[in-house]
């Protein structure tokens, strides 16, 4: 995990059988719904059996209360820790919890859904800054992505997993000099298992004219941050960035490049050619209700079943997947025809016979 500067929150030693510290939920980890746990009073016993009521989750938490105590003060970190993750995707909490507590700790995918709060719970335990990573990938997963690839290839000096991270971000952001404009880590997560490292980057928004360089850690009102994501992988010959704005991506990508070499490297823009078997690849993907690379959220294609082939649209309320919806139109015989001549790309990673958003 990231080496925190002394005056931030996230450097402060937390103790789960302590009072919730406030600066470390709402300025360090920027928890808006920290007064709202504190305040439930009467109701903690409620919020308790619906967070650890019953199955694994019980089981985690009376691992946790077992060895700090089922005092207050730890029951209602423990919940500041669920209430954390709530609507959060089960994948990034279940990579975080494997990054911190080991493999032995992690479900599989059918299981880990029902295990959120126990999982939080005990990361909060072992590494309370850890939770951070839990919203960075949470966050970083529906985002825009853009695919980069290193100029030039080069071993890098260990695997990824085994590189010093604290001194190569600090080698990275000191790389930038006057560019880094207030940029600083918050959150590194090392998957050994998926072969990938994500950096959470964040900075001073440039639409707060207000910003005070002295509070830089304390939530400043009329004030926001933007965010830069940067996933390496492939000995970090390639990389996946986004943000606000794609080029800062590419610019804190390629100072992190250098500091892995110790000489100049640069990123640049991937242009992969779409062939009918990755478009056949990423369609059955796509389909697949229990991929979880990737979501789809509406299909746009040609309905070669039906006279004319008429265009049809199939998508849902909000962010709800269309997997299982498109398997039944299979299943009744009515599919989308794969033509790769057809493919137009929307706001999503690809599409098939017409436009996909995932």
């Amino acid at each position: 995990m990231p080496a925190f500067a002394p005056d931030d929150p996230l450097s402060k030693p937390q103790r789960i059988d302590a009072e919730p510290d406030r600066a470390f939920w709402m300025n360090g980890l920027g928890f808006g719904g920290f007064i709202g746990v504190l305040n439930l009073g009467a109701r903690v016993d409620g919020a308790w059996k619906k967070a650890f009521g019953s199955g694994e989750d019980r089981r985690m938490a009376d691992e946790i209360l077992g060895a700090h105590g089922a005092g207050l003060n730890v029951r209602r970190n423990m919940l500041l820790a669920t209430a954390y993750v709530e609507n959060t995707d089960a994948d990034a909490v279940a990579d975080v919890a494997r990054a911190v507590l080991g493999d032995a700790a992690v479900p599989d995918e059918e299981t880990r859904r029902f295990r959120r709060n126990g999982l939080a719970a005990s990361i909060l335990a072992r590494d309370p800054a850890a939770l951070l990573g839990v919203r960075a990938l949470d966050d970083f997963a529906p985002r825009r992505h853009f695919a980069l690839t290193l100029n030039g290839r080069a071993a890098p000096p260990d695997a990824l997993a085994d590189l010093d991270w604290t001194e190569i971000v600090a080698r990275a952001l000191g790389g930038l000099g006057e560019a880094r404009r207030g940029l600083d880590l918050r959150a590194c997560v090392v998957r050994r298992w998926r072969a990938d490292v994500v950096l959470a980057f964040r900075e001073p928004g440039r639409s707060s004219p207000n910003w005070k360089p002295d509070k830089a850690y304390e939530l400043q009102l009329g004030n926001r941050h933007e965010w830069t994501w940067v996933r390496l992988l492939d000995g970090a010959h390639r990389a996946q960035v986004a943000g606000c704005d794609a080029e800062r991506a590419v610019e804190v990508a390629s100072s992190v490049a250098t500091a892995i070499w110790r000489r100049p490297r640069a990123y640049a823009w991937a242009h992969d050619p779409l062939t009918p078997d990755s478009l056949r690849e990423l369609h059955e993907a796509l389909i697949n209700p229990k991929e979880g690379k990737f979501k789809l959220l509406e299909i746009v294609g040609e309905m070669p079943g039906l006279h004319e082939r008429p265009i049809l649209k199939l998508g849902n309320k909000g962010q709800v997947r269309v997997e299982r919806a498109l398997a039944g139109l299979w299943d009744a015989g009515v599919g989308f025809a794969l033509d790769p001549a057809h493919v137009r790309p929307t706001r999503g990673d690809a599409a098939t016979t017409g436009s996909a958003r995932s």
